[in-house]
């Protein structure tokens, strides 16, 4: 009847309005990869079964709205007007679940690229410490320093991609289409504090990294200097 489906749209709406908040940062807070990966999986799991109950409570209602145009033929109005106050009613709770489903959809994008922002910046920060290791040791030389530069060249394009990335994922999240009360003003603040600080984080170590290399190979010319003028010095004075 049109009053179950009432009730069960209800449901469908009151299941929506607790997951979508919460589904980008139960991926964020993720202990592992791997469990975010999992709850990512899940959201999309719920996300397409919420899919297809959408679609059979729009072939419920249509039904019973062809039901009403059949009432009103034989019925009068006190007969067939609850009824279809309640289809209204079912339309009414539809239509929020749906901009709900669309917010879910939205949400499940972001926090698959907040994960995968997360992956980029270890791994980014991770080459960079690598690099610093090799022209910090005893054994750093000119030639040891030139490489380094070489790679750190090659590897920009990375770092160039990651922070494309960050603003995509700025202008996804806090856009227009994301700033609605589904996503509370407090956790919105909250993400964009995390994705500000990993990016910031690991740009800095990437300038940190190219401060080095720039240190060193002035430290290097000086010493070059020196020696070339020492050199001129003694052949002045033989």
């Amino acid at each position: 009847t049109i009053s179950e489906t009432v009730d069960t749209l209800q449901a469908c709406y009151s299941s929506l309005s607790n997951r979508v908040p919460k589904i980008e940062f139960e991926v964020l807070s993720a202990a592992k990869d791997s469990e975010a990966d999992v709850l990512c999986k899940l959201a999309m799991k719920n996300h397409k079964l919420t899919k297809a109950e959408i679609a059979g409570y729009h072939k419920q209602i249509e039904a019973s709205r062809e039901e009403i145009l059949d009432l009103k033929d034989h019925f009068p109005a006190r007969v067939w007007a609850p009824v279809n106050t309640k289809v209204e009613d079912a339309m009414s709770v539809l239509e929020q679940s749906e901009k709900l489903y669309e917010a879910e959809s939205d949400a499940i994008e972001v926090a698959r690229r907040m994960m995968a922002h997360s992956r980029a910046a270890l791994q980014i920060r991770n080459w960079i410490t690598a690099a610093k290791g090799t022209i910090s040791g005893r054994q750093i030389s000119r030639i040891s320093v030139l490489e380094v530069e070489k790679r750190v060249e090659g590897f920009a394009q990375t770092v160039t991609a990651f922070q494309e990335m960050s603003n995509d994922i700025k202008a996804k999240r806090f856009g227009p289409s994301m700033q609605n009360s589904i996503f509370p003003s407090a956790s919105s603040a909250t993400l964009a504090e995390h994705l500000r600080m990993k990016t910031d984080e690991t740009l800095e170590e990437w300038e940190g990294l190219k401060s080095l290399i720039h240190f060193y190979k002035n430290k290097f010319d000086e010493a070059t200097k020196v020696k070339q003028f020492r050199i001129t010095a003694d052949e002045v004075e033989n």
